[in-house]
């Protein structure tokens, strides 16, 4: 569901590419792990699922689908194997693009394939073994939005409404730590981390 807006774009951008979209096991509309008493709005936390629920919600899902092992991101890798190897012709060449976990599914992908692909875009940080937010993830993040806030300082339009970006932006989370707009609840952190979220997003990315 979330890379159907991204391949719009692919598509309008390039006519010699065929798009195939493929969802993990239990996200999106791929049978999706969900526990709607767990994440009703009358839950402890709402729409997410609160440590206190885990329990039950993990008995509800084996009642319903036995065996949690087959979402597994192993059978979810060959799972693409089959795919490529269902729609690819001998003469094509083959680009896999995996965002954020999507990462680490591409990893496990790579181990258990024998096919030959012909490009990798990892567009994301999780290894093979595990999917955590790491130091060197977001390093990775911290350097992108420094050379997206140089290409503004660069650009005419962007420019005209800031002209030092990166010297605003860390000048805006300096006054949040000592108390500007304390309505907001926002300090130096958090409007850091929203500036990830929002470069992240190929449509919230001009908001920056």
């Amino acid at each position: 569901v979330a890379m159907e807006p991204l391949a719009e774009i692919f598509e309008t951008s390039r006519d010699d590419l065929d798009i195939y979209i493929i969802e993990r096991r239990g996200i999106g509309r791929s049978t999706r792990l969900t526990c709607p008493e767990a994440e009703s709005d009358s839950s402890l936390d709402g729409s997410q699922i609160h440590t206190d629920e885990l329990a039950a919600c993990t008995d509800y899902l084996t009642d319903l689908h036995e065996d949690l092992g087959n979402f597994r991101t192993t059978f979810a890798a060959h799972d693409l194997d089959h795919l490529m190897a269902a729609t690819r012709k001998p003469e094509d060449e083959v680009f896999v693009y995996a965002i954020s976990y999507g990462t680490h599914w591409l990893n496990r992908f790579l181990q258990i394939t024998s096919q030959d692909v012909t490009g990798l875009i990892f567009d994301g940080g999780c290894e093979g073994e595990s999917c955590v937010i790491s130091t060197v993830t977001l390093e990775g993040i911290h350097n992108v939005a420094i050379e997206v806030l140089n290409r503004c300082a660069s650009d005419t339009d962007c420019s005209s409404r800031m002209s030092d970006p990166v010297n605003t932006l860390d000048q805006l989370m300096e006054s949040l730590d000592t108390g500007h707009c304390h309505e907001l609840g926002l300090d130096g952190n958090v409007l850091q981390l929203l500036t990830y979220v929002l470069l992240m997003d190929v449509w919230l990315r001009d908001y920056i």
